[in-house]
């Protein structure tokens, strides 16, 4: 202490501050002093810590922004406009495959942390939807657009809306999981190895759909959509009897988890053909890959 004390009197004097002065540099010094010896400690703290309190670091989803969209653009260069709505289209599609891996991260995880996230991923692809479809809305009205810009308005606005309805299935989903676990239930191993396998399909699918709306492989990525498809359709119809059966020999015994089951098997089928809508409204006549479903589901 008393080397410290004389340490704090030479500064003082040195500067010929007053009584104090002294009490301010004494606090000063101090404070540079304990710095100097407690930086090559931070490791082993850091690590020190992490042994007392164990557990896994969340790493965020990765949520990409919509840019600010030039509304001047769009009457001096309507193309240069469309091509800055399909940017931010495809930018929408990852987000949207993003939250729809939320919903099945949700599913084995039961984490709250996991179902507000899903929330707060949903408000961005919702903004994508309310900013885009206005930003659309005032390129169609341009005196100067050709055939093929006011075509490609509609291919755009079309997957524009059905990313947005495939967003809101994954939440709508979340919600279903959410009264299974709020009810201290769950589902069974068989449950959930159906469901994981829909959305293995669901994660290839949309994917490939946005490579058709981007041109990208487009007559390979229709093919694996349609196929995709397919598999997707038969798994729901396998399931849903397969449940029934489980219901029928009381294998399923939780009673909010098999009342809802089936909805949630329709809702995955449905996030599939909004898939599929995306596809066939960025292809010809000619390769649109046909299907039976509701005319709800067109009309995002």
């Amino acid at each position: 202490m008393v080397p410290f004390l004389w340490l704090v009197d030479w500064v003082n004097s040195f500067i010929q501050g007053s009584p104090e002065m002294w009490i301010a540099q004494a606090h000063l010094i101090f404070n540079i002093l304990s710095t100097i010896l407690i930086l090559p400690f931070v490791g082993y703290s850091v690590k020190l810590l992490k042994m007392l309190i164990p557990g896994e670091d969340r790493q965020g989803a990765k949520i990409e922004s919509i840019d600010n969209l030039d509304f001047s653009l769009i009457e001096t260069l309507p193309a240069a406009a469309l091509e800055v709505s399909r940017k931010n289209t495809l930018r929408m599609g990852r987000n949207t495959s993003t939250i729809m891996d939320m919903s099945k991260r949700y599913l084995e995880s039961k984490s709250s942390e996991d179902y507000d996230e899903i929330q707060e991923v949903e408000a961005t692809v919702n903004k994508y939807d309310e900013t885009l479809s206005k930003y659309l809305s005032v390129i169609v009205q341009q005196q100067n657009l050709a055939k093929d810009q006011t075509k490609e308005y509609s291919r755009n606005y079309v997957v524009v809306k059905n990313l947005e309805r495939i967003s809101d299935l994954s939440v709508v989903l979340s919600q279903f999981y959410k009264l299974v676990f709020d009810e201290k239930e769950g589902f069974s191993t068989t449950a959930n190895t159906e469901l994981h396998k829909m959305y293995s399909l669901l994660e290839e699918m949309l994917p490939a759909a946005m490579n058709v709306y981007a041109d990208i492989d487009k007559e390979e990525n229709v093919k694996k959509v349609g196929e995709i498809h397919l598999q997707l359709k038969e798994l729901e119809e396998g399931f849903r009897d397969s449940h029934f059966d489980r219901i029928v020999d009381y294998s399923c015994k939780d009673q909010v988890a098999a009342s809802i089951y089936v909805d949630i098997l329709s809702n995955l089928m449905r996030m599939g053909e909004h898939i599929l809508n995306i596809v066939n409204n960025s292809v010809s006549k000619s390769q649109v890959i046909s299907k039976h479903v509701e005319p709800e589901l067109i009309a995002a």
